[in-house]
């Protein structure tokens, strides 16, 4: 639609033209019987690309769906168009071009032509087609965030997301409340971020107990991680979940987790920014040591946002017990390290150690300072990989760089 404004000033005359589109006008609005795809294709460009390239008549639909996608978003807000109808039109023409045969099934095309329904080489995955339909039935694909002010006159916010419904989120004397639902048959998780540890979190008005480790979906508990000042919440089944934790503080959140100088890692009250990458579950700090479970063969931490001179350091000594679940006392332990120049971990820069499984608290001693790729280096990650052998219950007390 073009809209003409007029406007004079000292005798003179200036029109101006301003065009405004209505959102329908990017995809089409009419059909043929054999292409039930053109109603909502999606124009990706008003003209040609590349200078041979025309793109008239040739529905993009990747560029539609990622549109349709927002204005579902838009549609939570705003009630002023019918938004939620024309982003199930565009979703419904890629439908539409989805291949039927065998060998691309389900498959749909970067372009399809208007003329002759010829259908470009490249073609997706139904992720993004699925993405919207999944919002039309009630799940939700991405996560929702509400953010909460936890008191009045002061600047702490609390963060809720997760991937449902999030409403009647309310901060009022020094306790936190929402409402979290997921459609059947679907259960899932909804964590609550910049908080400090509660003393009691509630479902629907009865105790939630808390794990020693977050939680899966069909679980029902929680677990704070104290690192990224994160709550994880599982109401353990889909629907409606009222849920409140008291008290609620506010606390600096931390996703990127504190820069480390040294090797220097005495586990107090947390993993001090180590995470379990691989075959490591159910982490627990007490009294000073954390304590891990490892549940495959190659299990490993890492930790990362380091800033180390690797130079004056020529062992890196981690004190820990082993238990392996056979009963065998022997085994093997690796310590890896990444560096600016080589920035992802590799085994050209490792250091082995035997270690003894037997359940005691033992130094093992990472010779680092004799590998020619530790002297000069700085360090920026390293990883440990305390034992070989699935079932082993590993026990750190801390982990050093000596000279």
């Amino acid at each position: 639609r073009f809209e003409r404004r007029t406007s004079c000033s000292g005798g003179m005359r200036s029109i101006q033209l301003s065009y405004r589109r209505a959102p329908e006008s990017s995809s089409y609005q009419w059909d043929v019987a054999p292409y039930p795809w053109m109603r909502y294709g999606s124009i990706p460009v008003f003209g040609a690309t590349l200078f041979s390239w025309s793109w008239f008549g040739r529905p993009v639909q990747w560029n539609g769906l990622r549109w349709a996608w927002s204005i579902l978003r838009l549609a939570e807000v705003d009630d002023s168009y019918p938004w939620r109808a024309i982003a199930a039109g565009v979703t419904i023409s890629a439908m539409y071009q989805q291949s039927t045969d065998a060998k691309d099934q389900c498959l749909w095309p970067d372009s399809i032509y208007t003329l002759n329904a010829e259908k470009s080489s490249w073609l997706f995955a139904p992720y993004q087609i699925l993405k919207n339909v999944y919002e039309f039935l009630g799940y939700a694909a991405e996560p929702r965030i509400e953010r909460v002010k936890l008191a009045e006159g002061s600047d702490g916010m609390a963060s809720i997301a997760g991937c449902g419904r999030i409403d009647s989120a309310r901060a009022e004397g020094g306790r936190l409340a929402f409402r979290f639902t997921t459609p059947p048959p679907l259960a899932s998780r909804v964590l609550v971020i910049g908080v400090d540890r509660p003393v009691n979190v509630s479902l629907d008005g009865g105790p939630l107990p808390a794990r020693e480790s977050p939680p899966d979906e069909k679980t029902a508990g929680w677990n704070y991680d104290a690192n990224s000042a994160t709550l994880v919440i599982a109401p353990g089944r889909p629907g409606p979940a009222e849920i409140a934790l008291a008290p609620a503080r506010p606390h600096p959140c931390r996703l990127l987790v504190e820069r480390a100088e040294r090797i220097d890692f005495q586990f107090g009250e947390s993993m001090k920014g180590w995470r379990l990458e691989h075959d490591l579950s159910d982490p627990a700090v007490r009294d000073g040591v954390l304590t891990l479970k490892v549940t495959g063969g190659d299990p490993y931490m890492t930790r990362g946002n380091c800033v180390i001179a690797a130079g004056p350091l020529g062992r890196v000594r981690v004190r820990m017990a082993v238990e392996r679940a056979d009963g065998t006392g022997n085994d093997m332990a690796q310590f890896y390290w990444a560096t600016e120049q080589k920035p992802g971990f590799g085994e050209s820069r490792v250091v082995v150690m035997p270690i003894q499984a037997d359940g005691r608290m033992h130094d093992v001693d990472f010779a680092v300072g004799a590998h020619p790729l530790w002297r000069d280096a700085r360090v920026t990650a390293i990883r440990l990989d305390p034992v070989n052998a699935s079932g082993a219950v590993v026990r750190i007390d801390s982990i050093q760089g000596l000279p």
